[in-house]
């Protein structure tokens, strides 16, 4: 384990939970080690502003972990959130994507906000988070950071499972589809023509279906495959394929993905397979996933 120590008038302070500190000698070679280098910045370094303002108050803080565990619980459950959301996407991410993906899983009204200033104080980790576009996309500065904070070894109370990630953008982006998608979302004034022939479709794109939901179009049943069956996801994707199904598609003809569908309705099978005789309704899903690759062909085709 990377261990993070404080020095307190010249003496070592030991741990108080969980090993995040524990007492050493007055030898600090290894705190310029990159792990070291990260924990330094999420603490110190203002990544975390209200920990490190109240740390620098407190020249008798006797554990690290412990004090950021009792009062900080809200500024460290949002940073693995997010990060873990950023590291998990399977395209950059932007903060207004982010907020809009947040607010689909929490309701929250505040969430471009709290996105905001959690992110902001990671911009010598994160690209792009203190500028004032929010639609530019956000990936890691280093390598090494998504390998940090997915070690609980090396990053202890900062460490971003990314299960829980991938199953929280599953949910986010199933709920921006239920909620977003409609029928004929770009208002297209006739059917008849191809969408190479529509000469405003890219203006239509960008306005009527914003980056998150063209993400979730296209990724939802990414996310999946790194998830078990449970019954919450079924019972959104049930819902979709009943009464959005033929949306989704029309959503991924308008962006020129249409042949990501077949993909997702393979990984659906599979992630249905893996919960087989959990519920009854599992074979009604199977069957409509048969009848919506037919769908799916007939619009390839078209």
């Amino acid at each position: 384990m990377t261990i993070l120590y404080l020095f307190t008038n010249d003496r070592p302070v030991p741990t108080c939970r969980g090993g995040v500190l524990k007492p050493r000698s007055h030898d600090t070679s290894d705190w310029d080690s990159r792990d070291n280098q990260y924990l330094r910045v999420l603490v110190f370094d203002r990544s975390f502003p209200l920990v490190s303002s109240a740390l620098r108050g407190s020249k008798d803080c006797i554990g690290l972990g412990f004090y950021i565990e009792e009062n900080f619980k809200d500024e460290e459950g949002l940073f693995r959130f997010l990060v873990g959301r950023l590291l998990a996407a399977f395209e950059p991410l932007s903060i207004h994507s982010l907020s809009t993906l947040q607010r689909r899983a929490s309701d929250d009204d505040n969430a471009p906000n709290s996105v905001v200033e959690t992110l902001r104080y990671l911009g010598s980790l994160l690209s792009n988070v203190t500028s004032s576009d929010d639609t530019l996309p956000i990936v890691p500065l280093h390598t090494s950071f998504r390998d940090f904070v997915t070690n609980e070894e090396k990053s202890s109370i900062f460490y971003v499972d990314l299960r829980v990630a991938h199953r929280q953008l599953a949910h986010s982006c199933l709920s921006l589809l239920l909620d977003d998608l409609k029928f004929n979302i770009c208002g297209l004034e006739s059917s008849y023509l191809a969408n190479k022939d529509v000469e405003d479709l890219e203006s239509r794109i960008v306005k009527h279906l914003p980056p998150a939901l063209s993400y979730a179009c296209r990724f939802w049943d990414d996310h999946l495959e790194h998830l078990d069956f449970e019954t919450d996801l079924f019972g959104k994707l049930q819902t979709l394929f009943e009464k959005k199904f033929m949306f989704w598609l029309e959503a991924l003809s308008l962006m020129g993905d249409l042949g990501l569908a077949s993909s997702a309705l393979s990984s659906l099978s599979v992630w249905l397979a893996s919960g087989e005789g959990v519920s009854i309704a599992v074979e009604s899903t199977k069957r409509a996933t048969t009848n919506s690759s037919d769908g799916s062909r007939f619009l390839e085709q078209s």
